[in-house]
């Protein structure tokens, strides 16, 4: 992956973590989008699919938890 691809990926995650914890899981790509200051396009090219990025968001988390140390 490229170094800017890589970049959109982590701030497109951080947004919807952010996001789907104000609005829950109604929230929009949209919003994810918006909050992570790049285009609906980017979004979906790196999660095609809102659940997708859901899954990803709940993998990085449990990631997170299982982490020891973290």
């Amino acid at each position: 992956m490229r170094a800017d691809a890589a970049r959109n990926r982590a701030r497109i995650l951080a947004a919807a973590e952010a996001v789907f914890a104000e609005r829950g899981a109604a929230a929009s790509t949209e919003d994810v989008a918006s909050r992570a200051g790049v285009a609906i396009g980017t979004v979906f090219r790196h999660f095609p699919t809102k659940d997708d990025l859901l899954r990803a968001v709940l993998k990085d988390r449990i990631a997170v938890v299982l982490t020891p140390g973290a």
